[in-house]
């Protein structure tokens, strides 16, 4: 093993594994226990951490946070926070974008400040988008606690003023609004999902529609409703995850047709819009599509669903098979 020419903290008060991890990775030797040593940094082992990380060629830093979002899907006793922070000022936007779709159930505050300087100025507009669409988890966040220590009108400014921006990526303005819809219905938001959904833009229009469901107004249920038995695919599956949002039993009977549509997405998204409404109809729906998947990835889905809904089912309301 070659011998970093980089400065490395000190680690003789450090666990062996670290230490190991740390030559490896050092070394161009990105692999999964090598980065599963990253899990649970505290801030001695981060330092320890950063200029190796700075050191390392740019496709081994995509490596690293490619085994953390397997490892953390894999094994949820694991966490990298300190390691995706690092990553969000990367020079790669590529390293950027990815750790922030690591972070995605990352509850730390402290994400929001840096959330609203990447949405704002990142080079990257993939980069811009991601933010925007975890700030979204923020914001429902506070829809739940208002009382978190959180800015809510700062959020709520930073993706207007994106929205609005005409001459923006249609993209980052579509996870603009899609986050800060979930802010809920008022004129402001209403008037935005009007204007994007009478755009000629099919990227604004399928982030209308996506919106909608995320206001949690049922008054966007009949346009919910005629997206679902659109021509485009991607309105059905906006229109697919906007129903489960919606959550309203009206919708069950056209999002349980979705089960059987050409597109393996949009089916993907009528199981995890059914699962989030519920019912006893729903659960005999899910049954039966479940006895007839082909695959393990659908099967996995469809019984993460069928759990789902029979949380909301009366053991009273389930007949004889």
């Amino acid at each position: 093993m070659s011998t970093p020419t980089f400065p490395v903290a000190p680690l003789d008060d450090r666990p062996e594994v670290f230490r190991q991890a740390l030559l490896d990775l050092a070394a161009g030797e990105v692999t999964a226990t090598a980065v599963a040593a990253l899990s649970d940094l505290d801030r001695a082992e981060r330092n320890a951490f950063a200029p190796v990380w700075a050191a390392m060629a740019s496709d081994k830093r995509e490596a690293v946070v490619t085994w953390i979002h397997q490892l953390a899907e894999d094994r949820v006793e694991l966490s990298f926070g300190r390691v995706l922070r690092l990553s969000l000022t990367d020079p790669s936007a590529t390293v950027r974008q990815m750790a922030l779709g690591s972070l995605w159930e990352d509850t730390g505050l402290d994400l929001v400040d840096p959330l609203l300087k990447m949405v704002r100025d990142d080079d990257s507009q993939d980069v811009r988008a991601e933010a925007a669409a975890l700030l979204g988890r923020f914001i429902d966040r506070l829809v739940i606690d208002p009382d978190i220590a959180l800015d809510p009108t700062a959020i709520r400014e930073t993706l207007a003023a994106i929205v609005v921006d005409v001459t923006g990526p249609p993209l980052v303005r579509r996870r603009a609004l899609e986050a800060m819809s979930g802010f809920g219905s008022d004129e402001e938001i209403d008037d935005l999902i009007d204007e994007f959904y009478n755009e000629g833009d099919s990227a604004l229009v399928a982030g209308a529609i996506r919106s909608m469901g995320r206001t949690l107004s049922t008054r966007y249920l009949p346009t919910v409703l005629v997206e679902i038995a659109s021509d485009d695919a991607e309105y059905r599956y906006e229109a697919a995850l906007a129903a489960g949002e919606l959550g309203d039993e009206r919708a069950i009977p056209e999002v349980i047709s979705l089960l059987e549509d050409e597109d393996t997405e949009v089916r993907a998204a009528a199981v995890t819009a059914l699962g989030r409404i519920g019912g006893p109809n729903v659960s005999h729906a899910l049954g039966l599509a479940l006895s007839r998947a082909e695959s393990d990835e659908e099967r996995d889905a469809l019984s993460t669903a069928l759990e789902e809904a029979m949380l909301t089912v009366d053991p009273l309301e389930i007949g004889p098979a």
